[in-house]
């Protein structure tokens, strides 16, 4: 049996490019689905992201198509001092720790509203940071979309892209 979750509609907004898609913030009852869906686009990624749902300290976000299934995921970490992970992206506040959407979803416009939610929905609960981070491979092809949403390259790390942008 099927049971969508509550949604806040002050916490969600239709995809302009795509009516039938609806992108709110992430609840429990989408963890396993945003474990398969980053499971399948970062195959070697150790890091459960979507574990992230369960912690305040993180903005989570979602897609889903007309049926309710999710076909994207964001999470971002709003204060990087109480979070568990990696040294390095515990140093920087709103840091995107993953953005993901189904292939046949890409170039659709769910990644860029998916990020452009997250900033939203970070103005509101954490004004008092100005600037969003991500780290990117170097040779990954979504540093042209990181580009588009507006982030800019300032530094490396290992064979990364540290990036960030205004919230």
């Amino acid at each position: 049996m099927f049971v969508r979750p509550v949604v806040n509609p002050e916490h969600t907004f239709m995809v302009p490019n795509d009516p039938l898609t609806q992108i709110r913030i992430a609840s429990p009852f989408d963890e396993a689905a945003a474990s398969h869906l980053l499971g399948l686009v970062f195959p070697d990624d150790p890091h459960p992201y979507a574990q992230n749902i369960r912690e305040s300290n993180c903005l989570n976000a979602v897609a889903t198509n007309n049926e309710g299934r999710l076909i994207g995921f964001a999470t971002l970490l709003i204060d990087p001092t109480t979070q568990h992970g990696t040294q390095e992206w515990r140093k920087y506040s709103l840091y995107i720790g993953a953005i993901a959407t189904e292939p046949i979803h890409r170039r659709k416009g769910v990644g860029t509203d998916l990020m452009e939610f997250l900033a939203q929905e970070a103005r509101k609960s954490a004004p008092h940071y100005q600037l969003m981070h991500l780290h990117v491979t170097q040779d990954s092809p979504s540093i042209h979309f990181h580009e588009n949403c507006g982030f800019v390259k300032i530094s490396t790390y290992k064979n990364s892209w540290l990036m960030r942008r205004p919230v």
